[in-house]
């Protein structure tokens, strides 16, 4: 770059920032465009250059006050982002929508089932909370907890993920396998304590109350005298199934 005085470079950087082109400005100092655009680009190198890219149709005050929103459970969906937004006149596409919740942070994902729980049922659970809340380990100590489960001969009854990129080759680590009249199952009824595990029952046919009855007196029954426990001497858990609720294993109780 051929040098020139301080006082001409300092007239092309007030000319350039005046708004200026270069042809103009090299003009008007009788120097060569080529002189000027260097010097230019070393003085102003920003001066005048539009910034490539489309110009954001949300503002960032609108992007935190939709982020604001799902995380409040005000919007829950794409879907409701953008009627939304299209209401308040914003003409915006649905991948547009989705591409900002993206860049937001968000991640759709499958909205995991847990039972419903109504006022009643949070406050009860909160009553058993605040009057269990100075329980020591020898109170735990005292429960016997018990429950049934279902164990399934071959496979799962839930559902099984792998992480595979999209154009990975199927691999046997991303299947669940399955076999032919590999249907069957086993249900159980367990219990345990301090003192360890008690006695198990395989359920042959369907679960009612008079068969939970016999599961209490036989193998329930076996177990408290394994463990050398007797009436008082332990706190009997179970679930609210309707099986366990029932006049009939109230009575038994």
């Amino acid at each position: 770059m051929r040098a020139i005085p301080t006082d001409l470079r300092n007239s092309i950087f007030s000319l350039i920032n005046q708004g200026k082109s270069i042809a103009q400005t090299a003009s008007k100092l009788g120097l060569s465009t080529s002189t000027v655009s260097k010097y230019k680009n070393s003085l102003a190198p920003l001066v005048g250059r539009v910034v490539g890219g489309r110009v954001a149709k949300l503002s960032d005050s609108k992007k935190r006050l939709i982020k604001r929103k799902v995380l409040d459970g005000k919007l829950t969906t794409a879907v409701e982002v953008h009627r939304e937004l299209g209401e308040e006149g914003y003409e915006l596409s649905y991948t547009t929508v989705r591409n900002t919740l993206h860049a937001l942070g968000f991640e759709a994902k499958t909205k995991k089932k847990k039972p419903f729980l109504s006022a009643r049922h949070r406050q009860a659970r909160y009553n058993w909370a605040k009057e269990h809340q100075h329980w020591t380990v020898d109170d735990w100590r005292r429960v016997v907890w018990t429950d049934e489960t279902k164990i399934n001969v071959w496979g799962s009854d839930g559902v099984k993920y792998c992480w595979v990129r999209p154009d990975d080759p199927l691999k046997p680590h991303h299947l669940e396998f399955t076999v032919k009249h590999g249907k069957g199952s086993l249900m159980m009824w367990g219990c345990m304590s301090y003192e360890g595990i008690g006695y198990g029952c395989h359920i042959q046919e369907t679960m009612n109350v008079d068969i939970f009855i016999e599961v209490l007196e036989n193998a329930f029954q076996d177990s408290l005298d394994y463990w050398g426990l007797h009436d008082g001497d332990f706190i009997f858990q179970q679930d609210n199934d309707p099986k366990h609720t029932s006049k009939k294993a109230k009575k038994w109780f």
